[in-house]
């Protein structure tokens, strides 16, 4: 969805992938060790919001920069297959980032990128968050669109935790399909 208040634009968006399967483990994983027979289960959601100030307007040619938030809520069970060991992580983290978009209104289509990076480094957490974003959007009537594009997100975290030392690198990409309202 998104809000045009000239020179504000206000965005937000947001998906949910899960996945299961079966193989085995490459390294340890917690208390399972590496060539154990596993299924694993992901569900991973992401909430994205944004506000852009518009830095560049002109005939169909606009950039704008700005903050926001990526929400990520992440849920990853481990089975060992063999045993009643498993492992679980479940996290929802709030990462502010710094955005920037740009785009080419082509009248009926228009082409859109949008990229959200953040690097922080506290006393026992650091990391980096990448999140890109291209599409192509058809105007079916004001203010109803359908997009096309691709997203690519990577997460890399390290530090200490309750349960211990932990890194982690999570990389998504794939395809997007969908609708948008522009108000």
């Amino acid at each position: 969805v998104v809000v045009e208040l000239f020179p504000v634009r206000i965005v937000w968006s947001g998906f949910r992938f899960e996945e299961s399967g079966t193989g085995q483990l490459e390294a340890s994983f917690g208390d399972i060790t590496a060539g154990t027979t596993v299924t694993s289960q992901i569900e991973f959601t992401n909430l994205k919001a944004g506000v852009l100030l518009d830095i560049v307007d002109v005939d169909a040619f606009w950039l704008s920069g700005g903050i926001g938030i990526d929400l990520f809520d992440l849920q990853f069970q481990v089975d060992d297959t063999s045993s009643i060991v498993e492992e679980d992580i479940d996290e929802f983290a709030p990462i502010p980032a710094v955005f920037a978009q740009a785009g080419v209104d082509l009248e009926y289509v228009e082409l859109m990128g949008e990229v959200g990076w953040m690097s922080v480094e506290l006393d026992d957490f650091e990391g980096e968050i990448l999140d890109l974003e291209f599409m192509a959007q058809v105007r079916l009537y004001d203010p109803i669109r359908i997009f096309a594009g691709y997203r690519y997100i990577d997460i890399d975290l390290e530090g200490a935790g309750s349960e211990g030392d932990f890194r982690g690198e999570l990389e998504l990409q794939g395809w997007i399909v969908g609708g948008s309202a522009v108000f």
